[in-house]
Parts: C-alpha cells; sequence; structure tokens
C-alpha cells in the first residue's frame, strides 16, 4: 500500500479516495481567502446602511432609573 516515498498523511488520503493533485492547495487557500473578503465586505456594508436600534433605557445616560440620575 505505502511505498518508501509516500507519508503517511498522503497514503491515508489516498485510502480514503482523496488523492488530490498540488495545486488544488492554492485553490483552497484562494476561495478561503476570498470568502473572508466577500464575508467582510458585507458585514461592512449592513453595518453601513442597515438602522440602527434604539438603544434601550439602561444604556441612557440622560434617563433617570428609580429616582437616580446616572
Amino acid at each position: 500500500m505505502l511505498n518508501g516515498n509516500t507519508t503517511m498523511g498522503k497514503g491515508v488520503l489516498t485510502s480514503h479516495g482523496l488523492n488530490f493533485e498540488g495545486y488544488f492547495y492554492w485553490i483552497s487557500l484562494g476561495a478561503l481567502f476570498g470568502f473572508t473578503i466577500l464575508f467582510d465586505l458585507g458585514f461592512i456594508l449592513a453595518l453601513t446602511y442597515l438602522k440602527r436600534k434604539s438603544l434601550s433605557n439602561t444604556f441612557n445616560k440622560n434617563k433617570k432609573i428609580e429616582g437616580r440620575s446616572l
């Protein structure tokens, strides 16, 4: 099954039918960076253009809570 030039990890992947070429590493790395940029831009656009909900009274420093001012 394994010859002298095959690593144990590559042998396990080959035995499970996952014997991919070396360039798949770079394709997956490019996809990882591409999705990272895509989701970061989507998150930035969502924060920019969606309306913020009003803050609750517990975070509002101008309101009095139980007779005391904050």
